[in-house]
């Protein structure tokens, strides 16, 4: 039996599998805010920041395709993979996909968005979350759940107001921008919902991989 490469595998144990990929939202999370804008400036203006976003699509098709490709020759995707009869929503995942990053990345630059706020208005995808996944996948929540995303809303906006206040015409940035960046969560999070129905349409058998490789591909 060869290898099945997928996250999927990381362990049987549920609790091992949730908080290996907590961390790893965690931790690809805070690389991209700091690893994100640091790249677009490096380039000192030389080129743009869709240059940055080519880069990164042709990397994801790059690593994930030759894993799907060695899945499917030694027979590892299952039926529910392959068999997959609403194909239209990998392709919506691609279009969304390419969509936050479009508006991310473009409103990443320093010079457009502060480095600081970045991280402090990607916060917005948890209010997002919550109301884009209660009218569409019709999840319910629970009075402390719907609290604390009261809470990071209200903490979002309070550091907002004295933050844009600041944002003078001699400061060099614009307040549009930080609202782009923002807007930018929105087709993340949509993305995020769509691929959660593909996982209910089958029962949690997709592969994670294949749907990675398509959805680079669309977003490319």
């Amino acid at each position: 039996m060869g290898m099945h490469l997928t996250l999927a595998n990381v362990s049987r144990d549920p609790f091992k599998v949730l908080i290996f990929y907590a961390v790893g939202t965690v931790l690809g999370g805070l690389g991209q805010q700091v690893l994100l804008p640091l790249f677009i400036s490096s380039f000192g203006g030389v080129t743009g920041v869709y240059f940055v976003l080519f880069f990164c699509c042709t990397f994801f098709n790059a690593l994930f395709w030759p894993i799907t490709f060695y899945n499917w020759f030694k027979g590892n995707l299952n039926q529910s993979t392959l068999g997959y009869k609403h194909h239209w929503k990998l392709v919506v995942i691609g279009v969304f996909d390419a969509l936050n990053g479009l508006l991310v990345v473009y409103a990443s630059s320093p010079v457009r968005t502060p480095a600081p706020l970045q991280a402090l208005l990607s916060q917005v995808t948890i209010p997002f979350t919550l109301v884009f996944s209660y009218f569409i996948l019709h999840h319910k929540y629970k009075g402390h759940q719907l609290v604390g995303v009261l809470l990071t809303l209200l903490g979002v906006l309070v550091t907002l107001i004295p933050t844009f206040k600041s944002f003078d015409i001699g400061s060099g940035f614009s307040v549009w921008w930080p609202f782009i960046y923002m807007i930018g969560f929105i087709p993340g999070v949509l993305m995020n919902i769509v691929e959660e129905e593909v996982f209910i349409d089958t029962n949690k058998k997709f592969d994670m991989i294949y749907l990675l490789a398509w959805e680079s591909l669309y977003q490319w």
